[in-house]
């Protein structure tokens, strides 16, 4: 029964209960819940708002307020439609995009209306990061080792009607772009990985750490722990380098993001060759600000109650990031605050957060002894019994408890979610910031002239680039990692500069750094040699 229940039709199973979808070809989405959104093609669905999802029965649980039993049993006892998923086969990539006579748009948008930096984005312009459409929109092209393999389009006009009131604007992936991958751009060698949930948010925090330099900066169009992954494996091959000086997770502060910094919060990895630790870093946007209305009670309780008020505001943070709702940040994370059920039918409501901060504080008292606390043990499981201090929400008391206290806060009238919230917050008061002189971009992506010939020896590439004349013999790109051959040192330097190192193979590598090495040595001689003769000379 099981199983029949399973290959019921969600969207049909909802239409005869009287539940109300707007629908198109892919998806339904609710009408009472926008956030709930059902894939047709899976059969499943996605309640984003209260963070879970499932199949038919879970839909039928959720929906119809049912046991599991009588979920079955009300999906097995009426003829409803049965869904059957089919995988349909990925297309390659096709970068299909229609030119704008010029670039007004783009620049007016990211520019006046997101506040990015101006020599940002002529500087992405000019190396074909971003282009503008023939409807203006943004178009931020994915670069991987010298291929565009997807595109992000943002749009540059606000239409609500269409889009809601709270994305505002068209925000897309082209079709068939890669998976689990996204815009990203490369400044010297990627010794850190910054990522972002956006473009935006990327290039706001770019304007305003223009310093930056030997590192990566990432979109994940959301906040995608398999980008994560795939873009640190790909960094290392077609780079060559291991991110030693940190990965950064610049993500919104959120429940999302807050999920997928707690993932890698305690994950660490260590560099074969230099034996350097490598890990991941919080650089949530806006995490260490706090309400100033908040500070106001957390300081008013701590002194009530002789405590250390950032323990206070930990516990605010952990629970709900400082919300002001009984929504937990994630299922069973949160006993004062956050006392919602994510998969309850009905939906979080406001609470007093002063009084019950004020039974918080009451708890915590018996384990302060006004400078240290002990345990955490106010936090217990269903059945009463304290919940050790290596739980997850104990874990994430303290830490931001000892943030807090060692890094800092700052109090603001009201805690801003992403990167280029802080952007703009920051330039209401400043001025211009100065000219850069040596903004470069290392890109795979440099000019480039390149043409295929065939040869009774194998298929050639010509490229030309600074005016130099190169030819390399060319395998099969899709299939196999080092899909060109040099001939010469220089060739291969070359073919890193333009396709990155996963387009040479590792001999190939290995000649050109055993040749800079001779080179250096020789260079090394001569100036010895120099040296000596000025020494006999006097």
């Amino acid at each position: 029964m099981i199983k029949e229940a399973s290959k019921v039709d969600i969207i049909d199973y909802a239409r005869q209960h009287g539940y109300e979808l707007n629908l198109n070809n892919k998806y339904g989405t609710g009408v009472e819940h926008d956030s709930l959104v059902i894939n047709r093609e899976k059969n499943t669905f996605y309640w984003y708002s209260r963070d879970f999802g499932g199949g038919s029965i879970k839909f039928a649980e959720t929906f119809m307020d049912l046991s599991f039993q009588d979920a079955v049993r009300d999906l097995t006892g009426k003829e409803y439609q049965k869904a059957e998923y089919v995988e349909i086969p990925k297309e390659p990539f096709k970068f299909k995009h229609t030119p704008a006579w010029n670039t007004k748009k783009v620049e007016n948008y990211l520019i006046n209306q997101r506040k990015i930096d101006p020599e940002i984005v002529s500087s992405l312009i000019k190396t074909s990061y971003l282009k503008q459409n023939s409807y203006g929109d943004c178009v931020f092209t994915w670069n991987k080792t010298g291929r565009i393999v997807g595109a992000d389009e943002q749009g540059t006009v606000r239409d609500e009607a269409r889009f809601g009131n709270t994305r505002g604007t068209k925000k897309m992936i082209m079709k068939n772009s890669e998976s689990n991958y996204g815009f990203n751009v490369t400044l010297g060698t990627p010794k850190a990985l910054y990522f972002f949930e956006a473009p935006v948010d990327l290039l706001s925090y770019w304007s305003m750490n223009k310093e930056l330099k030997d590192c990566r900066l990432i979109s994940m169009n959301g906040a995608k722990e398999q980008t994560v992954v795939n873009f640190l494996n790909q960094t290392i091959a077609a780079h060559g380098v291991t991110p030693t000086n940190g990965i950064y997770l610049g993500v919104d502060n959120d429940f999302t993001g807050h999920k997928l910094m707690e993932k890698f919060r305690k994950i660490s990895f260590q560099d074969v060759e230099t034996k350097k630790d490598v890990k991941f870093k919080n650089l949530i946007a806006g995490d260490t600000q706090i309400n100033k209305h908040f500070f106001d009670i957390y300081q008013d309780l701590g002194t009530k109650h002789n405590l250390d008020w950032k323990i206070l505001a930990a516990i605010h943070k952990a629970e709900t990031n400082m919300g002001t709702t009984n929504e937990p940040f994630e299922k069973g994370m949160g006993y004062f605050l956050g006392t919602y059920e994510r998969n309850s039918k009905s939906k979080p409501v406001e609470i007093d957060v002063y009084d019950s901060l004020n039974k918080c504080a009451e708890a915590i008292k018996p384990f302060f002894d006004g400078e240290n606390y002990q345990g955490f043990r106010i936090y217990k499981d269903n059945e009463g019994k304290s919940i050790d201090s290596s739980s997850k929400l104990t874990e994430r008391v303290v830490y931001y408890f000892e943030k807090y206290s060692n890094e800092g806060y700052k109090l603001v009238d009201e805690v801003l979610k992403d990167w280029n919230d802080l952007l703009k917050d920051s330039m209401k008061n400043e001025k211009p910031t100065e000219k850069m002189e040596n903004l470069k971009i290392e890109s795979t992506m440099i000019p480039v002239k390149e043409v295929e010939y065939q040869h009774e020896n194998g298929t050639y590439l010509v490229f030309v680039t600074n005016d130099k004349k190169f030819q390399a013999e060319i395998k099969n790109k899709t299939e196999v990692v080092g899909f060109f051959e040099g001939d010469s040192p220089e060739e291969i330097e070359q073919l890193i500069k333009i396709y990155g190192y996963e387009s040479v193979e590792k001999n190939d590598v290995k000649e050109l750094d055993h040749f800079k090495q001779n080179k250096e040595k020789n260079v090394n001689n001569k100036n010895k040699e120099k040296l000596n003769t000025l020494q006999i000379e006097r």
